[in-house]
């Protein structure tokens, strides 16, 4: 879904900030990560039309695709912006041509800046999860929104 794929994003942001914080920083990840899993889960269980002797099938592959974000996402990186662009497109997009190039910079540059601040916070701050997102410039203001409603709504 869409929104589970903006949340690999954002936890692979963190990721990437919090792997310099050794064993505090491996113990959030594991955290963030597991509490997304556990979101998942919940949701596979209590959609209709899902039997519950599939759960390990859906669990398995969500656990690839978000593994295969994640290393794509580290390898892309520190690549220049075309690439790492194609990346995301690729994630978050699912290579959708209807997604125009101006909503895919907006997103590597949100990106790039939440990495660069992330950066400059202090420990404390990131591991008490006090960061202060931005909001996305162009990307789609009205589809973030969009995703952001349709994941409250079906909490």
């Amino acid at each position: 879904s869409d929104l589970f794929r903006l949340a690999t994003l954002h936890i692979w942001i963190y990721m990437v900030r919090l792997r310099v914080e050794k064993d505090e920083g491996t113990y959030i990840i594991q955290h963030l990560y597991d509490d997304m899993m556990h979101d998942i889960q919940s949701m596979i269980l209590h959609a209709p039309q899902v039997k519950r002797i599939f759960l390990n099938k859906y669990l398995s592959e969500v656990q690839n695709a978000f593994y295969h974000a994640v290393m794509s996402f580290d390898e892309a990186l520190p690549s220049d912006d075309y690439v790492f662009a194609n990346h995301l497109w690729r994630h978050i997009y699912q290579e959708r041509p209807s997604v125009d190039a101006i909503t895919i910079a907006s997103l590597l540059a949100y990106v790039r800046r939440e990495l660069a601040t992330l950066q400059k916070e202090p420990t404390e701050v990131i591991l008490k999860g006090g960061h202060d997102w931005t909001v996305p410039t162009v990307l789609a203001l009205r589809d973030f929104q969009a995703l952001m409603n349709k994941g409250s709504a079906s909490r």
